[in-house]
């Protein structure tokens, strides 16, 4: 695994600051990922350091956020548990879905070390998001999982999220989930949590979010690899590539500069949903802004609704009927299911004035 080298991270920070500074913003966010950004804690605490003293001396907020997979010391725990605003951490589930899910390496068990983990962050101030990876196998398990979160690690957050396909989950036989089953068991595990005071996302639906990019695509965020390149997506570029896609924005220069290509910014700002065919009638539009770039919204991707779409269509309308305290209208949804069907698979959400006024 590669590791970033020190004095690059201290280079980025700095001119992270000076240009939260030029920008006259008061907040300074860095996200840890990789890979599992916690593999090279050392560097992580040493960041950590570094950005609060910078953020100090120059009047800003420093917030930290981390999206780990929680195997990890239960020294690197604490630390990351008293100095990171916000954990993402990945757990399946109970020991039994786990490590079926996410085995190590070596095929060895990881739930033990995680769910050690995830006990030091729920003792902790941090906000700690459960991240659930849902298949085929454990879709109808979902209020089950729930509550098993609820009950052992009282979190600020649950994000429930179906399985990609790769040639490992499919060497190891795991399948995503039907998209209708997802949609209405994540609605019955939302309902659980939100009576516990639990807040459940799936990141396409939220319907508070209003977003032309779904990801740091479009939004000038500089992501920085160990090698130093800069760009605007977290993905590896061997898989932005096979898409046709360039993501690059630049590079970090030998002092510690970062190189922006002014062309490649323009290119990045108008990788949105305004350009996304398949997304201009959806009344998702403005919430999902078409989910990934990468793995869903590519140029050359189907112009109709796919798995992604119909249960984040689902999700966002359970959500809008909530927030208008018309559940009842949902449910009857539910009870009919071609009525279901017709609403989400419709091809355009847009209401014609014209017609209605003629009527």
């Amino acid at each position: 695994m590669k590791v970033m080298k020190p004095e690059l991270a201290i280079g980025c920070i700095d001119w992270y600051v000076r240009s939260l500074k030029d920008a006259k913003k008061e907040v300074l966010n860095v996200h840890f990922f990789g890979g599992e950004p916690l593999f090279a804690s050392r560097l992580v605490m040493m960041a950590v350091h570094a950005a609060r003293v910078k953020a100090e001396e120059h009047g800003l907020q420093a917030k930290f956020e981390v999206a780990t997979n929680g195997v990890m010391s239960k020294a690197t725990a604490r630390f990351t548990s008293e100095f990171i605003d916000f954990i993402m951490l990945s757990l399946d589930g109970p020991k039994d879905i786990h490590n079926v899910h996410r085995p190590r390496p070596d095929g060895a068990e990881s739930f033990e070390a995680v769910y050690e983990s995830a006990r030091i962050f729920s003792e902790g101030s941090t906000n700690l998001c459960l991240r659930a990876c849902i298949t085929s196998k454990t879709v109808n398990l979902m209020e089950e999982i729930a509550a098993w979160f609820y009950q052992e690690f009282r979190p600020s957050a649950v994000c429930f999220e179906t399985c990609q396909p790769s040639p490992e989950s499919i060497e190891a036989g795991l399948k995503p989930p039907d998209p209708l089953e997802f949609a209405l068991n994540f609605v019955k595990a939302s309902s659980l949590l939100e009576r516990c005071g639990v807040e459940t996302v799936y990141a396409t639906s939220d319907i508070d979010a209003r977003r032309i990019s779904f990801c740091p695509v479009a939004r000038d965020v500089a992501i920085i690899s160990p090698n130093g390149a800069v760009a605007g997506c977290y993905l590896l570029e061997k898989d932005w590539k096979s898409r046709g896609m360039n993501l690059n924005l630049g590079r970090v220069s030998s002092t510690g500069e970062l190189i922006l290509d002014d062309e490649a910014v323009e290119r990045l700002r108008a990788v949105n949903v305004l350009n996304i065919p398949r997304c201009q009638n959806c009344f998702c539009k403005w919430h999902c802004a078409g989910g990934c770039h990468v793995n869903h919204s590519y140029p050359s991707c189907e112009k109709s609704y796919d798995d992604l779409c119909v249960q984040t269509r689902i999700i966002a309308l359970s959500n809008i009927l909530k927030s208008l305290g018309r559940e009842d209208i949902f449910t009857c949804l539910v009870e009919d299911r071609e009525a279901l069907q017709r609403v989400i698979l419709q091809s355009s959400d847009l209401f014609d004035i014209r017609e209605s006024r003629d009527a």
